[in-house]
C-alpha cells in the first residue's frame, strides 16, 4: 500500500502601505520633509505591466485542482480594494468558494521582536475582522495562526490560546539559528506535528520545499536578480556553494528550473513517513518573482504527482488537523526561532548575512554565533526607536491599543493625520513596528518609514504637552538609558556603510570613465553626510535632554525639549537617507553602482548589527565610541568603593555622563534609581569626556 503524505501549500501576503509615507510628509510644516522622494507604489507598478500575483494564485490553485492556504495582512486588504478592487472581489469569491483558505496573522505585519503581547492579540483580532467581516472569508474549523517572518517566540502564546489559537506555523528546527529543548531526540520534528505552550500544535514549515523554490528562479534569471543582491557567478550565493567552494551555472532554462525544483519536491516525499507533512509556506510576491515560482511550483508538481509512488494529498491545516492525532505526544521549548536565514546569502546594510548552511567562510562560521543568541537580528535594531515610542507613550498616560475595529482604519485610508490624536499615535506607533522598516533588503525608502513615523509622533506629542502641560507626565517611570545609546549607534549600519559604498562607487566611476561626472551626485551624498553627522549630534543633544529631565521630571518646558530632539533626530536620519535615494537618481549608473554596493557588503564580514546589539545591551567593550564625541567606559566596583551599597538615586553622576547598564555576574540590569550598586558590579557610562577618567570622577555619593 503507497505511503500517504499530506501537503500544505500556505503563501504569505502582504506589501506596505505604499502611499502612507507620502500622505504624512505631505502634511508635514516642514518642507524638506514634504519634499522628500517619495516611494514606489509596486501594486500600481505590476498593475501597469500587466503583472497580478493574486489572480496568478487563484490560476494556480485551479490548475492544480488544490485549496491553497494564505495569510494576508491588512494594509494589503485595504490597498487591493482600493487600487484593484476587481482582484480584491476575486479574492472574496475564491474566499467564499473555499478556493483560499484563511490563515490568520498579524494585521500590520507587525514583528514579534517589537510587539508586546497584548499588541499580537490585537493584531490578530483585527486580521480576523478584516478576513470575516470585510473579505467575508468562512471560518476556519481550526484556527491556525502564522507569525509574520514565521519569527516564533514563546511569549506570545498565553495570548494567542486565549484567542483559541489551536496550531501555528513554525519554522523548521535547527540548532544553527537557535536554542532549543526537544522532549523526545528520535521524533520526526521536520514531518510531525509537535506541541509548544499549553496546547497550540506546531506545524513544522519544510526548509527545502519552501526555500529551493529560489534556486531554479536565481539560475534562471541572474541578470535580474542582480538588483537584489545576488551575484551569481561572482560571489557565492546558494549554501552549496559556500560549502563546495564553486559556483552554479546560469543561466539555465525553464526545463532544467522545473527539473531542479521536481528533484528537491521527490527527495522530500522519500523522506516523508507515512502519514508525514510536507509544509510548503513562502512569500506569494517573492521579491516580484512570484509568478515565476508559482509557474515553476505547478509544472513541478504535475512531474511529481505523475510518477511518484506516494500517495499525495493536497490539504488545508483544517484537513490535516481533522486527521492528525491530537495532542502531540512530543514538545519544543525554544526562546525565539524564525525562518532566516535561508538557503541563499543575505546582503543589508550592514554586511554580509551567509545562508543557514554555508559552513565555514573566511575562517568563520558566523551563522550560529549571530543567529543563536539573535534569532530575529534582521528586526531587533528596531527596539531602540520602538522602546523609546514606547516610554513616552507610557509616561503621557496613552493606550498602544488601537481599539477600533479594522473596517474603520480602511475606510480612513490609513490617513492618520485625519485620526484623533490617540489613534494617531496609536496606530501610528504600531505601524512603527513593521517588519518592512527594519526587514531583508538595503531599502533606503523601507528604511526611512519608521522615522517618518517618528517624527510624526514626537510632533502629536509636543502638540498635546503644548497645550495640557500640566497633565503630563502620568508616572514617574524613567527611561532606559541604553535605548538612547543603541538610537545614536543604528546609524553605523544604517547610514555610515551607505555613504562609505557609494562614495567608493562614485569616485571608482569618475576613474574608469572620464566622461562621467558624479558632482550632483556628491553633492546629494554630502547632505546625506551632513545629515548623518546631525543625528549623531543629536543623540549627544538627546542624552542632555534627558539629564536635565531625569533632575526635574515634572518641567514641562525638559519634556518639551526632549521630544524636540527626538524628532530632530528622527528628521536628520530621514533626510539622509532620502538624500541617499537622490544619490543614486543623480548618479544615473545604478547598475555599476548597485554591483560596487553589493560588492563592498559582501566583503563586510561578519556584519554589523549583532556586534552593535551587544556592545549597546550588554555593556561589552571598554572605550568604544557610540556616536560623535561620546564613548562608553567600563568600571568594575572594587569592594573598598564609595559607591558600594548605595542606590543609585543616592549617587552625584556628572552632568557630562550617564550610566546605561549594570551588568551583575550574567545580568544586565537596567539602572533605575533604586538599583544598589554591589562589589564586582560592572557598570557602563556613556561619557563625552576624551581623557582618561576614573569611576570616582563621574560617581561619587550626593554630599546630604
Amino acid at each position: 500500500m503507497a505511503k500517504r503524505v499530506h501537503v500544505i501549500l500556505a503563501f504569505h501576503a502582504h506589501e506596505p502601505l505604499w502611499d502612507l509615507p507620502a500622505h504624512l510628509q505631505a502634511a508635514s510644516p516642514d518642507m524638506r520633509v514634504v519634499q522628500a522622494v517619495p516611494p514606489e507604489n509596486y501594486l500600481r507598478r505590476r498593475a501597469k505591466e500587466g503583472r497580478n500575483i493574486y489572480r496568478d494564485l487563484l490560476v494556480f490553485a485551479r490548475a492544480m485542482g488544490v485549496r491553497v492556504t494564505v495569510d494576508i495582512s491588512n494594509d494589503l486588504l485595504h490597498q487591493l480594494k482600493a487600487i484593484l478592487p476587481r482582484t480584491f472581489e476575486e479574492l472574496q469569491r475564491a474566499y467564499r468558494a473555499d478556493v483560499i483558505y484563511p490563515l490568520y496573522t498579524t494585521a500590520h505585519h507587525t514583528h514579534a521582536s517589537l510587539l508586546e503581547p497584548d499588541e499580537l492579540g490585537e493584531e490578530l483580532r483585527l486580521n480576523e475582522e478584516a478576513l470575516h467581516d470585510w473579505v467575508g472569508a468562512p471560518r476556519p474549523r481550526h484556527r491556525t495562526f502564522f507569525f509574520t517572518e514565521c519569527s516564533v517566540h514563546p511569549r506570545f502564546f498565553p495570548v494567542l490560546e486565549a484567542a483559541g489559537i489551536e496550531a501555528i506555523v513554525h519554522p523548521h528546527l535547527s540548532d544553527r539559528k537557535g536554542v532549543s529543548t526537544v522532549s523526545d531526540p528520535g521524533y520526526d520534528y521536520v514531518h510531525r506535528p509537535f506541541l509548544m505552550g499549553t496546547r497550540l500544535v506546531a506545524l513544522p514549515r519544510h526548509f527545502r520545499v519552501s526555500q529551493e523554490i529560489w534556486r531554479p528562479v536565481t539560475r534562471m534569471y541572474p541578470q535580474e536578480v542582480k538588483s537584489q543582491g545576488f551575484l551569481m557567478g561572482s560571489y557565492y550565493v546558494f549554501d552549496t556553494e559556500y560549502r563546495e567552494r564553486r559556483y552554479l551555472e546560469t543561466p539555465i532554462d525553464r526545463a532544467r528550473g522545473v527539473d531542479e525544483y521536481a528533484g528537491q519536491l521527490r527527495e522530500a516525499l522519500a523522506a516523508a513517513p507515512d502519514g508525514g507533512l510536507i509544509l510548503y509556506i513562502q512569500d506569494l510576491e517573492l521579491m516580484d518573482f512570484g509568478d515565476i515560482a508559482l509557474d515553476l511550483m505547478q509544472a513541478a508538481w504535475a512531474q511529481v504527482r505523475s510518477t511518484s509512488d506516494a500517495e499525495i494529498l493536497f490539504e488545508t491545516p483544517d484537513e490535516f488537523l481533522d486527521a492528525a492525532p491530537l495532542p502531540p505526544t512530543v514538545r519544543v521549548d525554544h526562546q525565539g526561532m524564525g525562518w532566516a536565514p535561508e538557503t541563499r546569502v543575505l546582503l543589508r546594510s550592514d554586511g554580509h548575512y551567509p545562508p543557514l548552511y554555508a559552513g565555514e567562510y573566511g575562517g568563520q562560521d558566523v551563522v550560529p554565533q549571530i543567529f543563536r543568541p539573535h534569532p530575529f537580528i534582521y528586526w531587533e535594531p528596531g527596539k531602540y526607536l520602538v522602546g523609546l515610542f514606547a516610554w513616552f507613550l507610557r509616561v503621557f498616560g496613552y493606550s498602544r491599543s488601537v481599539g477600533v475595529h479594522a473596517s474603520i482604519l480602511a475606510e480612513e485610508g490609513y490617513q492618520l493625520y485625519r485620526f484623533p490624536f490617540e489613534e494617531r499615535l496609536s496606530v501610528g506607533f504600531r505601524l512603527l513596528k513593521q517588519a518592512d522598516n527594519w526587514g531583508w533588503q538595503p531599502s533606503e525608502a523601507l528604511n526611512k518609514r519608521p522615522y517618518m513615523y517618528g517624527l510624526m509622533l514626537a510632533d502629536a506629542l509636543m502638540l498635546l504637552l503644548r497645550f495640557r502641560p500640566g497633565r503630563f507626565p502620568v508616572t514617574e517611570e524613567r527611561l532606559d538609558p541604553r535605548l538612547l545609546v543603541g538610537l545614536g549607534r543604528l546609524p553605523e549600519g544604517l547610514l555610515d556603510t551607505r555613504i562609505a559604498y557609494l562614495r567608493f562607487g562614485l569616485d571608482r566611476l569618475r576613474e574608469e570613465r572620464h566622461d562621467y561626472d558624479p558632482n550632483e551626485a556628491i553633492r546629494q551624498l554630502d547632505y546625506a553626510t551632513d545629515f548623518r553627522d546631525k543625528a549623531g549630534r543629536g543623540v549627544e543633544n538627546l542624552l542632555d535632554a534627558y539629564r536635565g529631565l531625569d533632575a526635574d521630571f515634572a518641567n514641562p518646558g525638559r519634556w518639551q525639549r526632549l521630544l524636540l530632539e527626538t524628532r530632530e533626530h528622527c528628521r536628520n536620519v530621514f533626510l539622509a537617507l532620502d538624500h541617499l535615494q537622490r544619490t543614486w537618481i543623480a548618479a544615473g549608473e545604478v547598475d555599476a553602482l548597485l554591483e560596487g554596493m553589493y560588492r563592498y557588503l559582501y566583503d563586510l564580514y561578519p556584519p554589523r548589527f549583532p556586534e552593535i546589539l551587544d556592545e549597546v545591551d550588554r555593556g561589552m567593550p571598554a572605550l568604544e565610541r557610540v556616536y560623535l564625541g561620546t564613548r562608553l567606559v567600563r568600571f568594575a566596583i572594587a569592594p573598598d568603593s564609595a559607591v558600594v551599597g548605595r542606590p543609585l538615586n543616592a549617587l552625584a553622576v556628572s552632568p557630562d555622563s550617564l550610566i546605561v547598564a549594570v551588568r551583575r555576574g550574567r545580568r544586565v540590569l537596567v539602572p533605575r534609581g533604586e538599583t544598589m550598586l554591589e562589589a564586582g558590579d560592572m557598570i557602563t557610562v556613556a561619557t563625552t569626556r576624551e581623557d582618561d577618567v576614573r569611576l570616582e570622577d563621574i560617581v561619587a555619593p550626593k554630599n546630604h
